[in-house]
């Protein structure tokens, strides 16, 4: 039956190539909800072959500042929750999502085949392609004699390109229901996986000063850009402080005419952490930041953001799943290894929330997130026959990821 599966994976390659050609060519930038709502009944359509329960689920309200120091509501779309749940038997997750970085008016638009190897084109890596790896493994798993012996759900949001905000508790609810989460970001150009994940946090900072002319009452004015630009660079010092820190400061917006002292100005920084004990000490560190630069005469700080991802740290559990990933590639003649990686996706959520977890089981591609990605075409069927024994393996001996 084993065998029998895995040569029907390898015949469903052309399949997943036609489907994937489909599904990219839909732009779906996490805020063109438009695009999100055209390509979710197609994956809807696509899953219903494996009789499952599929619920669209509204996604939580999500808020950030704008340029001019307002807030506005982010568009999100809805989230994806497909899943079968045979009473008593343990439950997989499976994450991955439907967005991509590329918006609608974005000049990568269109799919390229490369070569016989290689389809260039947006989402193709990360992640439709991973999506049908799931949906594949999913179907291979379903007709084979292991089938009863597991639950199992699906959970694509469309949000996972700017943290995740708008599906976060639906996607911890599930984690905390779940026995192991197997996530579907591409795995590195070269095929390692994802180790050790720093975390992340995205903030900005809104400083509001006092309008005056520059020159003939520049003494009255509060200048909004130079106090941001004195904060930034405070902040930038912590680089040399704390070597188990990045911290980029991305953008500043502000100011108008020359001769205005100018009023307002907003800031945006990521930075990421290697361990909890980070995390806690910068949110230590910038609350107390802001409440001193409050002081100043004339001048308000406020802050925004924060922590969307916290450290993936690799426990006992996750490292006993991570083991059972590296057999079963080898049954395949592919040798897993993992790579620790300052990138973060829905899995350091998922660890965070207490589940063993391996997070870049989809394709293999590279140069996401530029107008360069590209897929391994073949990589489709490749790791979908991996994810079909990851799922047998664990149906087989669901024990050993919480053995003592």
């Amino acid at each position: 039956m084993q065998t029998d599966m895995l040569n029907w994976l390898d015949s469903q390659q052309s399949t997943m190539e036609s489907m994937l050609h489909e599904w990219c060519s839909i732009n779906t930038g996490t805020e063109n909800v438009e695009g999100l709502n055209t390509l979710r009944p197609l994956i809807i359509d696509a899953f219903k072959a494996l009789n499952a329960h599929i619920d669209v689920l509204e996604p939580a309200k999500v808020e950030e500042v704008t340029n001019q120091g307002h807030v506005r509501q982010v568009p999100v779309g809805h989230n994806l929750r497909i899943s079968k749940i045979r009473e008593g038997k343990p439950k997989v997750m499976m994450i991955g999502h439907m967005d991509t970085v590329f918006d609608k008016d974005h000049e990568f638009q269109v799919l390229t085949t490369l070569d016989e190897e290689r389809l260039q084109g947006p989402g193709v890596t990360d992640m439709k392609g991973g999506i049908l790896v799931m949906l594949h493994a999913l179907k291979a798993f379903e007709q084979s004699e292991l089938a009863n012996e597991l639950s199992w759900e699906v959970f694509l949001n469309s949000d996972e390109e700017t943290g995740s905000r708008g599906s976060m508790p639906e996607i911890i609810a599930s984690a905390k229901q779940s026995d192991i989460g197997l996530g579907y970001e591409p795995c590195m150009p070269h095929g390692a996986l994802a180790g050790q994940r720093k975390g992340s946090a995205n903030y900005a900072v809104s400083v509001k000063g006092r309008a005056a002319h520059a020159g003939r009452e520049f003494h009255k004015g509060r200048n909004a850009v130079a106090a941001l630009c004195r904060f930034l660079n405070m902040l930038d010092d912590l680089n040399d402080v704390r070597n188990t820190i990045t911290l980029n400061v991305a953008q500043i917006q502000g100011g108008g005419a020359l001769n205005v002292v100018p009023p307002q100005a907003v800031g945006r920084f990521n930075i990421r952490v290697e361990s909890l004990e980070d995390q806690k000490w910068f949110e230590d560190y910038i609350e107390q930041a802001i409440n001193i630069s409050n002081q100043q005469d004339g001048l308000s700080f406020e802050l925004f953001g924060g922590f969307t991802r916290p450290p993936k740290i690799i426990d006992e559990k996750t490292k006993r799943l991570c083991d059972l990933v590296q057999s079963c590639g080898q049954e395949l003649g592919i040798d897993i290894t993992y790579e620790p990686t300052g990138g973060c996706c829905d899995g350091n959520n998922l660890v965070a929330a207490g589940l063993p977890t391996v997070d870049t089981l989809g394709v293999r591609g590279a140069n996401i997130h530029s107008s360069d990605e590209f897929i391994w075409i073949k990589s489709l069927s490749e790791r979908a026959k991996l994810s079909y024994l990851i799922l047998r393996a664990f149906a087989q001996n669901p024990s050993i990821i919480a053995k003592a």
